[in-house]
C-alpha cells in the first residue's frame, strides 16, 4: 500500500509525516535521514494499527473526545463555584442578549495555555497515551528504552503558528505552540524533538516528541509532565520505562 509523505525543511534538518496514518511522524539533520526514519515509520505504522479498533489512532481519539466532555463539565463547575481563575491571563465577557435586553453576563477566564496529557483509558490519569519509538502504545508490558523517542500525545497548548481551525485535520503545514513547551520524565529534563499539531488528527491536539533522559528511573509508572510556557500539564499522568 502506497501513502503519501510530507517532507518539511526545519531549522535543524528535515521533518516529514504521513496525512493517512495519525501520529506517524519522523525528524532527522538530513532529508536521507528522515526519509529513513520516515520509511520505518510507516512500516511499523501500517503493520500495527491499520484497522484496529485498539489501535494508537483509535485510542488517543477516544482519549481526546473524553478528556474535552470533561473539561467542558469541569469548566462550568468551576465557573458556576467561582474558582478556576489561578491561570486567568483576561477575562472573557459572554453576553446573552434577550430580544434588545441583556439578560445575563458572565466572566470566563482566558489563560494562555492549560497543557494535558491524554491517558490511555481516557480518565486523565494514569498511564498516558504515548507512543513508543517503534509505534507501540507505552504499556507495562511495552515500556520505552531509556534513550528511545516517546510521542506523547494531548491537548491545550494554546495558541500556535500559524493559528489552528477548529475542525480541521492537521496537515499541510503543521501547527506550532507560540509557548516554548518543555518536558520532564521522572523530575528529569527531557529532549525535545518536535512539539505542534498531531499530523492527520483534528485540530487542537498536541504531539510532543522528546528523548527519555538516559538518568530517568525505571518502572511501569514514571511521572511525566509536559509544560506549555509555565503551566505545567495535570499530575497523575505516567509513562512505563525498562
Amino acid at each position: 500500500m502506497k501513502y503519501l509523505i510530507t517532507y518539511e525543511k526545519t531549522s535543524t534538518g528535515y521533518s516529514a509525516y504521513a496525512p493517512d496514518l495519525p501520529g506517524c511522524i519522523a525528524a532527522g539533520f538530513s532529508f536521507e535521514e528522515t526519509a529513513e526514519l520516515m520509511r520505518g515509520a510507516v512500516d511499523a505504522s501500517h503493520e500495527k494499527f491499520a484497522g484496529r479498533e485498539d489501535s494508537a489512532p483509535f485510542i488517543l481519539r477516544r482519549a481526546y473526545e473524553d478528556l474535552q466532555d470533561r473539561w467542558r463539565k469541569a469548566s462550568l463547575r468551576e465557573i458556576a463555584e467561582g474558582r478556576g481563575n489561578e491561570r486567568v491571563l483576561s477575562p472573557l465577557a459572554l453576553t446573552h442578549f434577550g430580544g434588545a435586553q441583556t439578560v445575563a453576563q458572565l466572566q470566563v477566564p482566558v489563560a494562555d495555555a492549560s497543557p494535558a496529557i491524554f491517558a490511555a483509558d481516557g480518565s486523565g490519569a494514569g498511564a498516558g497515551a504515548i507512543l513508543n519509538q517503534d509505534y507501540t502504545l507505552n504499556t507495562p508490558s511495552t515500556p520505552a528504552a531509556k534513550g528511545s523517542v516517546v510521542m506523547i500525545f494531548g491537548t491545550g497548548a494554546g495558541q500556535t503558528d500559524p493559528p489552528g481551525v477548529d475542525g480541521q485535520i492537521a496537515g499541510g503545514t503543521l501547527p506550532q505552540p507560540l509557548l516554548p513547551v518543555t518536558v520532564k520524565i521522572g523530575g528529569l529534563p527531557a529532549q525535545v524533538l518536535y512539539s505542534g499539531a498531531a499530523p492527520g488528527l483534528i485540530s487542537g491536539m498536541l504531539q510532543v516528541n522528546c528523548v527519555i533522559p538516559t538518568g530517568a528511573p525505571s518502572g511501569w509508572a514514571v511521572p511525566i509532565t509536559v509544560t506549555v510556557g509555565t503551566t505545567p500539564s495535570q499530575p497523575g499522568v505516567t509513562l512505563a520505562i525498562q
